[in-house]
């Protein structure tokens, strides 16, 4: 994967507007990325708000909106020695949007604003882009203060999780990235209800958590990442809430994973772990989109149990 070296981010100067402004920022000055900044002018209008509001005098407020970005622009430079050029659009957000981010590397957007960004997982404005499968888009939940010390990534060795590892290394220092794989519980079940031997248990889970381990580090190995800079975890369970549990115990401030650029049976369980995160996750949440003809096959299910043969 490409390194992150243009960076677009959109407000519509609402609080978390802004603030994903700042994260981009402080990204821009940690990656030497170019940063952008859009603000699109909504003519969209649906029928009951045009009997409602006034008339859109839409160079009006493209010309507002330039001067609130260019102020924001310079604020950037003083705090952070940044330099941010300006995009304002006028049409349909989305439709914008999605032109404006085929550019960049990464689209950065607030939690919530005047056009509302989430709930993602029901087809709003980044899921259109993450749909069209080519930018990784980052949802900035909390303050924008400091750098990124913790990321988690959700490893389930397919396409999406490389490209997600290496998008977090990028957005985190290495040795700040914690791998995780949530290991599917149901073979122990079976082995329990066979009345097994709680030997014969223990040693079934001590055998699956050492050869995912060694298998997550082949993964990063592989990747040309080093292996020894990163730290590596395990949970038990289903993936979401597997993966919420490490989120908390880590205290990871973000939470990186990959997603099928379109929709399939083979992708479901990964696709519904990144749209639970990005709902339940209280922590900025990026999403890596894969697309299906650059990914090799997947298994039926990504987070099945690993044979210990792999």
């Amino acid at each position: 994967m490409a390194p992150i070296a243009k960076i677009l981010v959109a407000t519509d100067f609402s609080a978390n507007g802004n603030n994903a402004v700042w994260r981009a920022a402080l990204l821009a000055r940690h990656l030497k990325a170019r940063l952008t900044l859009l603000h699109v002018v909504n003519t969209a209008r649906k029928p009951w708000q045009r009997w409602l509001k006034r008339p859109l005098d839409a160079a009006l407020e493209a010309a507002r909106a330039q001067a609130a970005l260019s102020w924001l622009g310079n604020e950037l430079a003083t705090a952070h020695e940044v330099t941010a050029a300006v995009d304002v659009r006028i049409g349909n957000p989305r439709e914008e949007l999605l032109h404006a981010c085929a550019q960049a590397d990464l689209l950065v957007l607030g939690h919530r604003g005047r056009i509302p960004l989430l709930p993602l997982a029901r087809g709003c404005m980044a899921e259109r882009v993450l749909r069209s499968g080519r930018t990784p888009v980052l949802v900035v939940k909390r303050d924008a203060e400091v750098p990124y010390r913790q990321a988690l990534v959700p490893m389930d060795f397919t396409p999406h999780a490389d490209a997600a590892v290496q998008v977090a290394s990028s957005l985190a220092p290495e040795w700040g990235t914690q791998v995780f794989h949530p290991i599917d519980t149901a073979r122990h079940a079976v082995l329990r209800e066979a009345d097994a031997a709680e030997v014969s248990l223990h040693k079934a889970r001590a055998r699956d958590e050492a050869h995912v381990n060694a298998r997550m580090r082949r993964s990063i190995a592989r990747l040309g990442l080093d292996a020894r800079r990163m730290s590596f975890a395990l949970g038990h369970g289903a993936p979401l809430p597997s993966t919420l549990r490490q989120l908390r115990a880590s205290a990871a401030d973000l939470v990186v994973v990959g997603k099928p650029a379109r929709s399939a049976t083979t992708s479901f369980a990964l696709a519904k772990l990144s749209r639970g995160l990005l709902a339940a996750a209280d922590c900025d949440t990026v999403i890596v989109p894969c697309v299906e003809r650059m990914a090799m096959p997947l298994r039926a299910s990504p987070f099945a149990r690993i044979p210990l043969n792999a």
